[in-house]
């Protein structure tokens, strides 16, 4: 099945875009989330997902329509990487889950993509003075089948302190200095990352 898009034009009229083969690309921050991928199963489309340092390989193997930069931290990018991703000829979106904290990360590299895809309300219409209105709101969401609904929480899911997300190196230094005083407390932290926490997974 063959997804569409928008595009906005220099005139300010949209064209309607066949998004086509999918190429994700991914960071060393993770893949796509078990929801996301769910939904692309159920609507047949046809994707690959890799991290960005195996992403001019696998576009010349995959030939995809279009490239999805999924969950980029865009301080770490630079001259080297935009090249790259010039030279790569298709539509190209960037799907972005950290604002407000991008913003000044992102500007400088709007021009690489037909438009950008935000989960933040307020930071898509800050971003869009910015960007030349390329930018898109696309709220988080639950896939039901991944997440179904409890009316009451499990018991072993239950917790004194719950925190969702991943180990980035400000984290891992704040539970680090944190956890030492939370013993009394059941405390679950879930996320990729934390392998190195005992009595966990990671997830």
């Amino acid at each position: 099945m063959a997804l569409t898009g928008t595009r906005m034009e220099s005139t300010g009229k949209t064209k309607k875009i066949m998004l086509g083969k999918i190429l994700f690309i991914t960071s060393k921050y993770g893949g796509l989330p078990q929801g996301l991928i769910n939904s692309l199963k159920r609507m047949q489309t046809d994707y690959v997902q890799v991290p960005i340092w195996r992403m001019t390989e696998t576009f010349h193997e995959f030939k995809p329509a279009t490239m999805i930069f999924f969950h980029q931290n865009f301080k770490e990018w630079d001259e080297s990487i935009a090249n790259e991703v010039t030279n790569l000829s298709c539509h190209k979106i960037a799907w972005d889950w950290e604002m407000p904290w991008q913003i000044d990360e992102i500007v400088p590299y709007h021009g690489l993509f037909s438009f950008i895809l935000v989960q933040d309300k307020s930071s898509c219409s800050a971003l869009n003075a910015r960007v030349n209105n390329k930018a898109i709101f696309v709220p988080h969401a639950a896939d039901p089948e991944s997440n179904p609904h409890f009316e009451t929480v499990p018991f072993q899911y239950r917790s004194d302190l719950c925190f969702i997300g991943a180990a980035y190196p400000s984290r891992v230094k704040f539970m680090r200095e944190v956890l030492p005083h939370l013993k009394d407390y059941k405390v679950v932290i879930g996320g990729t990352g934390w392998e190195f926490l005992p009595d966990t997974a990671g997830q």
